[in-house]
């Protein structure tokens, strides 16, 4: 479904308590482990944009035991495996075979941009990148900064 059309359903409730929870109604499986799913994006953001839900209601990384981490790890293999196996080009030739994986914490599942609530359920985006693809969205400032004002002093922690 389009953009438009994903954040009607948020307004409407339509997904109910959580999309991915309920995902034998909305989602496409491509593949289905034990503690794992890899789906393709209900809205994807690019073509042949997927991700990996865990069957288990978690809301961050840090929740996940260390057999769903595991899983986790053989489950993007056999997605890139996919990938390989399909063989997917660029219009140019270029073979795709550069990926992103991404995931977002959101306070409260609050999509201020749109207005919407969406699910707290863990999901991790994976989507096929081309070099340079990310060029246009990249920020020209995002070496201005200091990383000395994130870095963890060693006494923080001990």
């Amino acid at each position: 479904m389009s953009r438009e059309e994903y954040y009607e359903h948020l307004k409407s409730g339509d997904f109910g308590e959580c999309a991915f929870c309920e995902w034998e109604k909305w989602q496409t499986v491509l593949y289905k482990g034990k503690k794992w799913l890899w789906i393709a994006s209900l809205s994807p953001y690019w073509k042949y944009h997927t991700m990996f839900i865990p069957l288990r209601h978690v809301t961050d990384l840090d929740d996940l035991t260390k057999s769903e981490m595991a899983e986790l790890m053989v489950i993007k293999n056999i997605a890139i495996h996919q990938y390989a196996e399909a063989d997917l080009r660029w219009p140019d030739g270029t073979p795709m075979n550069v990926f992103t994986y991404m995931w977002r914490v959101r306070e409260g599942g609050n999509d201020l941009t749109f207005n919407v609530k969406k699910s707290m359920h863990l999901h991790l985006h994976m989507w096929l990148e081309k070099d340079g693809l990310m060029t246009s969205i990249t920020d020209p400032d995002a070496f201005s900064w200091d990383p000395d004002i994130l870095r963890v002093s060693t006494h923080q922690h001990q």
